[in-house]
């Protein structure tokens, strides 16, 4: 996703979150480039493509584990911290506790 990010800055497009909206891959996919940086384009939105039905499967598994422990509903009170860097903070705190 940095790459795409990259590939968009090169082009004078500062489109942050925006890039991964739907209008936003419409308009990285109409960019003219150049032939060599087309296909890497091509080939990262192919990858983005795959990836992300793992990621949103992985993420629900994560988020759903979080629901069941009472010590990661404590830390989901605290603003600006997901339930998965919160799950990741739990595990990391048992693991040394071992």
């Amino acid at each position: 996703m940095n790459q795409l990010q990259a590939l968009a800055m090169n082009e004078g497009k500062r489109w942050k979150k925006k890039l991964f909206s739907e209008q936003g891959r419409a308009e990285l996919e109409k960019l003219p480039l150049a032939p060599w940086t087309s296909r890497r384009r091509q080939d990262l939105l192919e990858l983005l493509d795959r990836l992300n039905p793992t990621l949103a499967e992985l993420t629900a598994a994560v988020e759903q584990e979080a629901k069941q422990r009472p010590e990661v509903q404590r830390l989901m009170k605290h603003p600006g911290v997901g339930p998965r860097l919160r799950k990741l903070r739990f595990s990391r705190t048992q693991a040394f506790q071992l």
